[in-house]
């Protein structure tokens, strides 16, 4: 960071907090408003702590390999506008003459790296509205991130309106989702496109609200994820699925018929998911279904022995090509996505110490619900509370994906994010069903 950022950084803020606090004003419901605000202020923090802490500790990384490949784009502005839009919707690949002076020195774009690329695009856009700073960058990258984040929580305060705070401490100020999901960074893209496709696949599904708008916005999110990190609508269409579908059972009035529909619906959502997933991926070589295995063991290998070698984990020789070898893997697969690293797995580190205090801390809050209520009583509310059961379906997903993917704790939490807000709201909703409870702890 420099100057220029201590400079335009808070100009820029006070322009974005002067229109935000302009849209609060006109948010009618005293709950939502009152998070509004500080909501995106924690956004800012999770921004800007990340930029320092990838300068000063960490001496570099992906968020200023980011900002590094968009210098050029914002130089191509002052040599030609055009040339920098060119540069900015051009296929990864094409040197043309006019253009290769300047991508030849965006790596993502000579490495091929098509997804990657694709966030330069957006850092590069936004550096030419920023005067290429790179805290401002950030800040937008953060507000994308917001607003997505957002949109899920109002989708679930509609819902679960009385729950307002503890769905509020879900979406927003879960320690992790707000430090990797704000700053310059492909989660910040992926988490607030996320929320918005949660947002709009809630309203055209559930609530039947403004169908085509929310139409448009569902596809302009599912491209972007796609574009990104396709395997986030991998997790997502699957659990989706089933929500749809335990939902729609309950319009069933006969208690015979609606209990007969349970098995029929459930192993109905499996086939439809899994053809969801297949028409996501199939563009994808590396994600693809018939690539996945290889691309799980040549990640874990490769991140084993790079970025965090002193967080490393094994899980030992995880078989997944056939169901018996996937069905061995997923217990400790989906307890090391969900719940470590453990305080005594931190070795030294103080990221990955402050992960181990929110992975016991989710832990504790699991522990309590299964320890002091019926395991069946549990299991009901799922049952009739089809939400719950998506987001337990979603953070099962992504906890046993980046469990066997990832290799390290210092990738792990970062990419299993988008499932902390959805098993956080689940935890709090099974929690007010079971103990008609509303707190925090």
């Amino acid at each position: 960071m420099t100057l220029q950022d201590l400079f335009l950084a808070p100009i820029y803020l006070t322009i974005i907090y002067s229109v935000l606090l302009l849209m609060r004003n006109n948010i009618r419901d005293k709950n939502l408003r009152r998070y509004f605000i500080i909501a995106f202020s924690f956004k800012v923090l999770g921004a800007i702590a990340l930029g320092l802490i990838y300068q000063f500790y960490y001496n570099g990384g992906d968020t200023y390999n980011f900002f590094r490949d968009s210098r050029p784009i914002w130089e191509a502005f002052w040599h030609s506008p055009g040339l920098a839009f060119q540069i900015i919707f051009a296929q990864v690949g094409d040197y043309s003459p006019e253009m290769y002076e300047f991508t030849r020195r965006i790596y993502f774009f000579s490495a091929g790296d098509e997804q990657t690329f694709n966030v330069v695009r957006v850092s590069g856009f936004l550096a030419l509205i920023s005067f290429n700073t790179y805290t401002v960058i950030a800040i937008f990258f953060a507000l994308i991130s917001f607003s997505g984040m957002w949109a899920m929580y109002r989708a679930m305060y509609d819902m679960f309106p009385q729950l307002h705070r503890p769905l509020a401490y879900a979406c927003f100020f879960v320690p992790s989702v707000y430090f990797w999901g704000s700053g310059l960074l492909k989660d910040s893209l992926t988490l607030g496109a996320l929320g918005w496709v949660f947002h709009c696949f809630y309203f055209i599904f559930f609530k039947r609200k403004n169908l085509i708008f929310n139409s448009i916005l569902l596809l302009i999110n599912v491209l972007l994820i796609q574009s990104i990190k396709v395997f986030i609508l991998a997790w997502f269409a699957p659990a989706a699925s089933i929500w749809l579908f335990m939902q729609y059972r309950m319009f069933i009035k006969n208690r015979a018929l609606r209990i007969l529909a349970l098995p029929v619906m459930f192993v109905s959502s499996l086939p439809l998911g899994y053809y969801g997933v297949q028409k996501l991926t199939e563009d994808n070589q590396r994600y693809n279904l018939e690539n996945i295995t290889q691309t799980a063991t040549i990640t874990s290998d490769y991140l084993k022995g790079y970025v965090a070698s002193g967080s490393a984990y094994d899980l030992g020789e995880v078989d997944l090509l056939t169901p018996v070898g996937i069905i061995n893997a997923l217990p400790k697969s989906i307890w090391l996505g969900l719940f470590r690293p453990h305080p005594w797995e931190t070795r030294g580190s103080p990221v990955i110490a402050l992960s181990a205090l929110e992975s016991f801390f989710i832990l504790f809050l699991t522990f309590r619900i299964l320890v002091f209520n019926n395991i069946f009583k549990v299991f009901n509310v799922l049952l009739e509370r089809p939400f719950t059961l998506f987001c337990l379906t979603f953070a099962v997903f992504v906890a046993f994906s980046v469990a066997v993917s990832s290799g390290n704790y210092g990738s792990m939490v970062r990419y299993r994010i988008p499932m902390f807000p959805f098993y956080m709201a689940m935890l709090y909703v099974l929690r007010f069903y079971l103990n008609k409870s509303t707190k925090l702890f």
